[in-house]
C-alpha cells in the first residue's frame, strides 16, 4: 500500500471508524492490512484514506455499511463484540475505580485520623498553655507580695533601729543620770 494509506494504531482506527479497538484489530486483519510496530511498542495498521473517508461519511450520514459498524443501535456480528468489549472496558473500568475509591477512602481514614490526633494534641497544648499562663500570674502575685513583705520588713527595721537609737540616747543619759547621783551619794 503506498500513499494512500494512514498508519494508525488499533485504538486511534477504532476512533475513526467509530467502532472499539477490538474491532478495528479484527477489521485490520479480516482485510489483511500491513502491519509494523510502532516507536512506542504499539502495532500501526495501514489504513487506506478511502476507508477513513467513507467511515466520516457514514458518521456523518448515520448509514454504514457491512465492514464498518457504525454506534447508530443496528446490532451486527461486530457490534455484538463491541458491546462485549464495551462491557468488558466498562466493568474493568468500574473495578478501577472501585479500587480507586477503596483507596481514596483509606486516605481518608489515615487523614481523620491525623487530624483528630492533631486535635487531641492542640488541645492539650492550650491546656499546657493556660497552665504556663496561671503560673506565670501566680509568679507575679507571689513576687509582689514578696517585695511588699520586703518593704515592711525594711519598715519594722528602719522602726526597731530608730527605736534602738531612741534606747541608746535615752540609757546614755540615765546612765550619767545615775552615775551623777552615784557620785553625789558618794560625795555625801
Amino acid at each position: 500500500m503506498g500513499g494512500g494509506t494512514r498508519w494508525l494504531t488499533y485504538e486511534d482506527m477504532g476512533v475513526a471508524l467509530s467502532i472499539t479497538s477490538e474491532s478495528a484489530k479484527r477489521l485490520a486483519m479480516r482485510h489483511r492490512w500491513p502491519r509494523r510496530p510502532g516507536n512506542d511498542g504499539r502495532a500501526l495498521v495501514a489504513v487506506p484514506e478511502e476507508r477513513l473517508e467513507e467511515a466520516a461519511q457514514a458518521v456523518a450520514s448515520g448509514s454504514t455499511d457491512d465492514d464498518t459498524p457504525v454506534a447508530t443501535g443496528d446490532v451486527t456480528d461486530d457490534g455484538w463484540s463491541d458491546a462485549r468489549a464495551l462491557i468488558g472496558y466498562l466493568e474493568r473500568r468500574v473495578e478501577e475505580l472501585t479500587d480507586d475509591l477503596a483507596d481514596t477512602r483509606n486516605e481518608l481514614r489515615a487523614a481523620c485520623f491525623e487530624a483528630d490526633t492533631l486535635r487531641a494534641q492542640a488541645g492539650r497544648a492550650d491546656v499546657l498553655v493556660a497552665l504556663v499562663e496561671a503560673e506565670r500570674n501566680r509568679t507575679v502575685e507571689v513576687r509582689t507580695e514578696m517585695t511588699a513583705r520586703i518593704d515592711l520588713g525594711r519598715a519594722l527595721l528602719e522602726g526597731v533601729q530608730a527605736e534602738r537609737d531612741r534606747l541608746l540616747v535615752e540609757v546614755r543619759d540615765r546612765r550619767q543620770s545615775w552615775v551623777g547621783r552615784l557620785v553625789g551619794q558618794l560625795r555625801s
